[in-house]
């Protein structure tokens, strides 16, 4: 999910407004042309007089008013999250599980999953059966080391239960500033590339969704994937890459000084990804950036990058 720019009052919302408020809900609402993307036809742009939220329903833009006091980022006043120790950063990323939407919870979730945790989980990483999976997906140990994966044994991975019960290689999820928000991980199958664990365990995500390797969305070119692994391949092959894990959209606010961006996500036959990534290019180029989507014939004729990545150990892009 996108997020204006936080810091924005009352006034200057209402100034970069395309088309003037207008009050609806009896006084409590507001509607506006969005200025973020520049909508000249309807009042997309909605802003709740009440929390000092303000949402776009056609780009997704939102954030809360600067200068409205009770809200997440406004002056401190009666419910205000700033006063709160509830409050975690990375508002407008998807929490993990629906049990787990709650800001108490995901701190919950974050005090569990320490630093501490992910650094026994990467001593692990030389485990017989990390180095197995390892090296069945092409990937060096050093680059492991280099990304800050870890792995989890059989019974140590602190998300669901039933996925805590095989062992666990895990990304750190982060902020575009490198604050950990969670922890990505994909359970290993020793049988594999020849079968893979059961979908029921396959993926699992301890804390908030967000970002692998954030650190690549200081630009100037930005190559993102749907998965850690596609970006870990991309990383190996000199592309500048993120994963963006199970969130509903870029942080485009965060995007620093991206100009360009190339879009790898899966050519799979369901055609989900190619769907994913035209409606990002669509919001890419609203925002000014230039933006290509990997269609057939990248990545080798492979339907992801971490496929060719296994086969020939690097990524193409035509």
């Amino acid at each position: 999910m996108t997020v204006g720019n936080l810091r924005h009052t009352l006034a200057e919302l209402e100034e970069m407004a395309t088309i003037r408020p207008l009050k609806v809900s009896g006084g409590r609402k507001k509607r506006m042309g969005c200025g973020f993307h520049g909508s000249d036809n309807q009042r997309s742009l909605e802003l709740d007089l009440e929390t000092g939220r303000y949402h776009c329903y056609t780009c997704d833009a939102w954030g809360y008013l600067s200068d409205q006091p009770g809200n997440r980022w406004g002056p401190p006043g009666r419910g205000s999250d700033r006063a709160s120790p509830k409050f975690v950063p990375g508002a407008g990323f998807r929490s993990s599980q629906d049990a787990r939407t709650a800001p108490q919870k995901d701190a919950e979730a974050l005090q569990a999953l320490s630093p501490r945790n992910m650094e026994a989980a990467r001593r692990h990483l030389e485990d017989t059966e990390a180095l197995a999976y390892l090296k069945a997906r092409r990937i060096p140990l050093e680059m492991a080391r280099e990304y800050g994966l870890g792995y989890f044994p059989p019974g140590r991975w602190p998300g669901r239960h039933e996925a805590a019960k095989v062992g666990r290689i895990a990304f750190p999820l982060e902020m575009p500033g490198g604050e950990l928000v969670g922890v990505y991980s994909r359970a290993i199958d020793p049988a594999y590339p020849g079968t893979k664990a059961p979908k029921a365990v396959r993926h699992d995500v301890w804390g908030r969704r967000g970002l692998f390797h954030g650190a690549a969305l200081a630009g100037p070119s930005l190559y993102l994937t749907e998965g850690p692994f596609d970006a870990l391949a991309m990383l190996g092959s000199g592309f500048p890459a993120a994963a963006l894990v199970g969130t509903k959209g870029l942080p485009w606010e965060r995007l620093g000084n991206v100009r360009e961006l190339y879009l790898c996500l899966d050519l799979d036959a369901t055609g989900e990804g190619q769907k994913a990534a035209h409606e990002l290019a669509r919001q890419a180029v609203m925002r000014g950036l230039r933006c290509h989507v990997m269609d057939a014939g990248a990545y080798g004729g492979y339907p992801e990058p971490s496929d060719q990545w296994e086969a020939e150990g690097h990524v193409t892009l035509s």
